[in-house]
């Protein structure tokens, strides 16, 4: 039992002294060349995540939960599936895809800006989401969904 520890420690070891060794410049390193056999690497990356999501959404238990709250949350808490705990990790899954999008985006750019997301974007995004959303919900609008409400508000608002 003793001798396996030891191993272990030896392998992990042998591996990190490789890793420290290994050369980091990024003109030379083939991760941040931009291409992988002529094709550039994120399309690569974003055909796998597309799969790999795509599998487990439409093939496993989990997808139908995450399907069944988005459909009905009240149904799907009868139907025995616990939601706090797939909306939890939904929002979890969600936050890893940006910080997936944010590690492509400041590798592709070879830098970090201070004050990314730093505008009024989102703050105006959410304000007209939910202006269109209480017009809906009071019968003023044109139509029942949401996203031609928030075109029609648009429109009138610029007109």
């Amino acid at each position: 039992m003793i001798a396996a520890k030891v191993i272990v420690l030896v392998a992990l070891g042998a591996g990190f002294t490789y890793e420290m060794g290994v050369n980091r410049n990024l003109s030379t390193n083939a991760f941040f060349s931009h291409k992988a056999q002529g094709m550039p690497w994120v399309v690569v990356l974003l055909v796998i995540l597309f799969a790999v999501w795509n599998f487990v959404l439409s093939r496993t238990r989990y997808g139908r939960h995450v399907y069944a709250v988005g459909g009905n949350e009240e149904a799907s808490r009868r139907a025995g599936v616990v939601v706090s705990r797939i909306r939890i990790s939904v929002f979890v899954i969600c936050s890893g895809m940006a910080a997936v999008s944010g590690m492509i985006a400041a590798s592709l750019l070879q830098s970090v800006q201070s004050n990314a997301g730093a505008g009024n974007t989102l703050l105006l995004a959410v304000g007209r989401q939910s202006s269109a959303a209480r017009r809906c919900s009071a019968g003023t609008a044109a139509s029942s969904t949401p996203f031609s409400a928030a075109w029609s508000s648009r429109s009138s608002s610029t007109a």
